[in-house]
């Protein structure tokens, strides 16, 4: 494990299995903030991750489709980082010609979900650019006039009802997002997101106690365009 600056984690998860096996109407585009295996960074000073910076610059800029748009959040963050972390993005071609920029008659929806505090976990360091990412990324998505609600260091039972609640909403909307952050790993090709009183020395174990990525993801079901968007790690710090 790497402490503070990188966003690493042991997880793994009991099921959310009514949004795990949901479909959304629309496309689903997903992206993350570093490839498979790889970590973020957690800027020093609580300054935040470079992926979130760039995708806020980018959702500012009203001249880009969304093709474009994901291809200037992967060079600027590329850039920001210092080529540590790499971008990925699944199914854009899906909705290359949406845009950030405010639609007339578009009811678009959006869940921040952020973990920062892990003063309960054994070993996890807390991560205070996290913090400072939720609220940037709310007053993004609000300034691109999603419906956004942000929760912060949530539990497995919180978060089991948020993301039923945000099911229902984003349902009757035509644009959803989810943008979730915190400590974070990959195994075996499956995400995990550790809370914030994870047992890091619990080991393998532990996956039993943290959230799939496949269980949050599915929460946003709009009618035109769904993105989910893990800002986090997905290195194996157990491999």
């Amino acid at each position: 494990m790497r402490r503070i600056t990188r966003r690493t984690l042991a997880a793994g998860l009991a099921a959310l299995p009514t949004l795990a096996h949901a479909k959304a109407p629309g496309p689903r585009v997903q992206m993350w903030a570093t490839a498979s295996g790889g970590e973020t960074l957690d800027g020093p000073n609580g300054s935040g991750n470079p992926f979130a910076t760039a995708l806020i610059e980018t959702m500012g800029d009203a001249s880009l489709d969304f093709y474009n748009a994901c291809a200037q959040i992967r060079e600027r963050t590329y850039t920001l980082s210092n080529g540590f972390q790499a971008v990925e993005t699944l199914n854009v071609e899906r909705a290359p010609e949406w845009r950030f920029a405010p639609q007339a008659r578009e009811r678009r929806v959006a869940l921040v979900l952020i973990f920062s505090d892990y003063s309960a976990s054994d070993a996890a360091a807390s991560l205070p650019g996290a913090a400072t990412d939720g609220a940037r990324i709310e007053r993004a998505f609000a300034g691109a006039q999603f419906e956004t609600r942000l929760v912060a260091n949530a539990s497995r039972a919180l978060l089991a009802i948020e993301l039923a609640d945000f099911s229902r909403r984003s349902a009757r909307a035509d644009v959803a997002a989810i943008y979730a952050t915190g400590h974070g790993v990959e195994v075996g090709g499956v995400q995990y997101v550790l809370f914030g009183d994870h047992v890091v020395a619990d080991g393998d174990a532990g996956l039993a106690r943290a959230a799939r990525w496949a269980d949050i993801a599915p929460a946003a079901r709009a009618r035109k365009l769904n993105l989910t968007i893990w800002a986090g790690c997905r290195n194996n710090p157990f491999a």
